[in-house]
C-alpha cells in the first residue's frame, strides 16, 4: 500500500505540470509608422516571417479600436502589395482586393481637392467584422513600407 501511495505522490506533480506549456512569443520589428493625430498605422516584420499592419479604426472616433492584418511574404507578397498600392494611384477609381488567411483586404482610393490617397479596409472572414484605416498619401505609403 505504501508503494502505491509513493507512486501516486511521485506522479502528481507531472500531471499538473503537463497542463502548462511554455510558448514562444514572437517579436516584431517596426518597419514604418505613420501618425495623424490620434490615428496611426504601423507596419512590422515579425520573427515568424509575418508582416503585420496595425491601425486605429477610423470608424470609431470616441473609442479606440485597433485593427490588424498580417500575412507571410510568400512569393514576394510584401513587395506585390506595395507595388499594387503605388500603381493603383494611376487609376484611383479601381479598388484592389486581396485575400489573406483570415481576412479580405481592400485598398480603396480617393481624391479630395486634388489630393490622392488610399485606405486599408479589412473584413474578417469568420465574423464579418470590418475596419478601415485613415487615408494615406503615396509618399506615406513609401514611408510605411520602409521604401524611403
Amino acid at each position: 500500500m505504501k508503494k502505491i501511495i509513493l507512486i501516486i505522490l511521485f506522479f502528481i506533480p507531472y500531471i499538473f505540470f503537463s497542463q502548462i506549456k511554455e510558448i514562444e512569443v514572437r517579436e516584431c520589428n517596426n518597419i514604418g509608422t505613420i501618425s495623424q493625430g490620434v490615428y496611426f498605422i504601423k507596419n512590422e516584420k515579425c520573427t515568424d516571417g509575418n508582416y503585420k499592419f496595425t491601425f486605429r479604426d477610423f470608424n470609431y472616433s470616441h473609442i479606440t479600436i485597433n485593427r490588424f492584418f498580417e500575412f507571410k511574404d510568400i512569393d514576394g507578397a510584401y513587395d506585390k502589395l506595395f507595388d499594387s498600392i503605388i500603381n493603383g494611384f494611376s487609376d484611383i477609381k479601381k479598388d484592389l482586393y486581396f485575400e489573406l488567411p483570415n481576412q479580405i483586404l481592400i485598398i480603396k482610393y480617393s481624391s479630395t481637392l486634388g489630393m490622392k490617397g488610399f485606405s486599408f479596409y479589412i473584413k474578417d472572414k469568420k465574423t464579418g467584422e470590418e475596419g478601415v484605416s485613415n487615408i494615406f498619401s503615396k509618399n506615406q505609403a513609401y514611408k510605411l513600407f520602409g521604401k524611403k
